[in-house]
């Protein structure tokens, strides 16, 4: 039987900022010797930044935050027309709201969608907001 090759780490880094900071922690650990001490925590940071910084480009990203009334996100698609994009939006992207019996779910959901080439890709503005 083949066991179960997950990899799990003790660090995690999900920004520019503890990228910064793991590396901060680095010089610090070779400064004051514990990487003699501690060298699976060492090997599993470096592991970590590696991760992060051979990480693949995003597909979109948020270019307007609106707070607690949602954001604006671009969105790049891999489609060669706009009647491929529009169908990977629906399939990945667009929100739907479902109504409930509750008051301020928390729900994302859809608010319009704007389809357009750039440098010869198609890319949409999709607006989000957020039930509150």
């Amino acid at each position: 039987m083949e066991q179960n090759k997950e990899i799990r780490h003790y660090h995690h880094i999900g920004s520019d900022e503890e990228l910064r900071s793991s590396y901060a922690f680095l010089r610090e650990m070779e400064r004051s010797g514990q990487i003699e001490v501690l060298p699976m925590l060492f090997d599993d940071l470096k592991q970590v930044i590696r991760e992060y910084t051979h990480r693949l480009p995003e597909k979109s990203r948020i270019v307007e935050e609106r707070g607690i009334d949602g954001y604006v996100e671009l969105i790049e698609f891999e489609a060669d027309s706009m009647e491929g994009a529009a169908a990977e939006f629906d399939a990945e992207y667009r929100r739907e709201y479902s109504p409930t019996y509750y008051d301020c779910t928390g729900q994302r959901f859809t608010n319009w969608v704007k389809f357009f080439q750039r440098r010869g890709h198609w890319m949409a503005y999709h607006s989000v907001s957020v039930d509150i």
